[in-house]
């Protein structure tokens, strides 16, 4: 059993402080994102059309990052950055980024350069067939706002707003299933759930499928929370393991659905758990929404680089790349899909619609 996080607290700031964050933030973090996915789309495709390798293409994103960071008029810090386990990158745990103007505001960035199948894992073969659901993503919060992780396996429990407080990653798998079907008014049998991790997760889904509800295998840990936070999915939970990185960033956009993911640290050898204690972190200890994202001013961005469920990819043209973002902020509750025209020239940028 799990003992529970006692919590760490953000830089305390006012309600009506955290609302102008997010206003005077939004667009940016939202920018963030669409030009990583376009840097990304760039560098997987050739002019023969040959997909390159994960690190070309998480390189190119991040490179895109930084570029938007270096223009940001705030105080920041990178306190997570999910690339693969790729060393020497353009943008890193700890990395200072803004221009940090007169009342500028200090906050914490996370981003995760690409995610998706075939970029969970290095040595996965990155062919036509996975290139699908594709995504880069980015939370942004005050200072202390996102929990900084070491970069070691979590495990993760992740349920939509009408299972919050229903389930224990404690638990075994069956009575965290009844727990939701109950919450959704739902039979186990009519449930699905999205196991993250397929090669750690195999006992994960006998058990749901012993249980009597559907295993969907699902490389995407950000992506798989949005699925499971959103009514209409036909994903009811997340199960299974993940990046730490990966699950501070979803409990972003969690905490601004009104979700819940619950997770613990897995070291698998002793270079994991010296990481564990840089950071203060233990195996023992079950980290919830708000241990993960204390913070009160929170944007979250997610643009597709492929098309997935959600979103549509980036489509590419001689001198314009056009986009398909999901961004969410926390305080002014704000929801919207965007779809947005950029100049490859001009570096020039139009929202042409949003919902």
């Amino acid at each position: 059993m799990g003992k529970k996080s006692k919590g760490r607290s953000a830089e305390r700031i006012t309600k009506e402080e955290s609302i102008e964050i997010e206003n005077t933030l939004f667009l940016e973090v939202v920018r963030m994102a669409e030009q990583a996915a376009i840097a990304a789309s760039r560098a997987k495709i050739t002019d023969e059309l040959i997909i390159k390798g994960p690190s070309v293409v998480k390189e190119a994103s991040l490179d895109a990052m930084q570029e938007v960071c270096d223009k940001l008029n705030v105080e920041g810090k990178v306190v997570v950055v999910e690339s693969g386990n790729h060393e020497n990158l353009i943008l890193s745990v700890g990395q200072k980024i803004g221009r940090a103007v007169k009342d500028s505001w200090r906050v914490d960035v996370a981003v995760d350069a690409i995610d998706g199948p075939a970029f969970t894992v290095d040595e996965h073969p990155f062919t036509p067939r996975e290139v699908n659901n594709l995504v880069t993503s980015v939370a942004m919060s005050e200072k202390g706002g996102l929990l900084r992780v070491p970069d070691v396996c979590m495990e993760k429990l992740i349920v939509g707003p009408a299972s919050v407080g229903k389930v224990d990653l404690c638990w075994p798998v069956d009575p965290n299933l009844r727990a939701i079907a109950k919450s959704l008014n739902q039979k186990v049998e009519d449930l699905t759930v999205a196991v993250l991790g397929y090669n750690y997760s195999i006992d994960i889904a006998r058990e749901v499928r012993e249980a009597g509800a559907s295993v969907r295998f699902f490389d995407g840990d950000v992506l798989g929370a949005l699925l499971a936070a959103v009514r209409g999915t036909d994903v009811h939970a997340v199960m299974g393991f993940g990046g730490a990185g990966r699950g501070v960033i979803a409990a972003a956009a969690l905490k601004c659905l009104g979700g819940e993911i619950q997770a613990r640290f897995l070291p698998r050898n002793d270079k994991d758990k010296s990481k564990l204690k840089a950071v203060d972190a233990s195996a023992d200890t079950i980290y919830t929404t708000n241990d993960l994202v204390p913070g009160e001013g929170i944007i979250f961005a997610m643009t597709g680089v492929t098309d997935g469920v959600i979103l549509k990819g980036v489509r590419l043209f001689p001198d314009q790349a056009k986009t398909h973002t999901l961004s969410r902020a926390y305080q002014t509750k704000v929801v919207c899909f965007s779809k947005g025209i950029h100049s490859l020239k001009g570096r020039t940028r139009a929202i042409v619609e949003i919902q």
